[in-house]
């Protein structure tokens, strides 16, 4: 009689319960990504010893790897002020204060061959931590063709402030994208759920008179913040 891993059976059928509850809640299915076959275990040691210090010191700038198709592009350094040993200050929450919260300051150096950048922050909340699973995302901020490589905190009110409740942690990512030339539309609307943010992403990849190629890196920023 043919034996049946009982156990691999088991763990397979409950991550995929897990990820098609987390799907259904939101309505829109998470982009998916198709896993190509492996390379050989020798190949596999080649490439790890070519490793330059740049790529890993880029890796390292990018954060968290959810499978968007921007991760492929090179990665600038990208700072803010408003996070300090990876949690987000209380000025972008929404406290008593400042009700409405203040866009984080950001700063970068200008990219060779950059007109313009768009900026994206979101409330990863909803990430179901399976591996090559996209999160599904709140959108906080967006910014769209944006010529200079500086805002200051507050600088733009196109932002909804982060609301964790009271204990809650959670986690809040920042891209910034730069563009050869500016975008008819970055798509998504802040205070809305984007589970298909990979193909906002990919769309910044046309430019407004419909030529291809547009993506020429992109910066990236992780923090949290905990609910007051």
């Amino acid at each position: 009689m043919k034996k049946i891993n009982i156990k691999r059976m088991i763990a397979v059928s409950g991550a995929a319960a897990f990820f098609c509850a987390g799907v259904t809640g939101c309505g829109t299915a998470v982009p998916s990504e198709v896993t190509p076959a492996g390379p050989s275990q020798e190949t596999v040691s080649e490439s790890v010893t070519e490793t330059s210090e740049e790529t890993e010191a880029a890796a390292a700038t990018a954060g968290s790897n959810y499978g968007y198709t921007i991760e492929s592009y090179p990665v600038f350094e990208l700072s803010s002020e408003s996070l300090t040993d990876g949690v987000w200050s209380d000025d972008g929450a929404g406290l008593p204060e400042h009700p409405e919260g203040l866009s984080p300051e950001l700063s970068w150096e200008p990219v060779e061959g950059a007109q313009c950048y768009v900026i994206y922050m979101l409330d990863t909340y909803r990430y179901t931590g399976i591996d090559n699973v996209p999160p599904v995302n709140l959108l906080h901020w967006k910014v769209q063709n944006f010529t200079d490589t500086h805002l200051d905190a507050g600088a733009d009110s196109n932002y909804l402030a982060m609301m964790p409740p009271p204990g809650e942690t959670r986690t809040y990512d920042i891209y910034v994208i730069a563009l050869k030339n500016p975008v008819e539309r970055a798509k998504g609307g802040v205070r809305g759920m984007c589970p298909k943010f990979n193909e906002f992403l990919e769309d910044l990849d046309t430019d407004a008179e419909g030529n291809s190629g547009n993506i020429i890196s992109y910066g990236y920023l992780q923090g949290r913040y905990t609910g007051k």
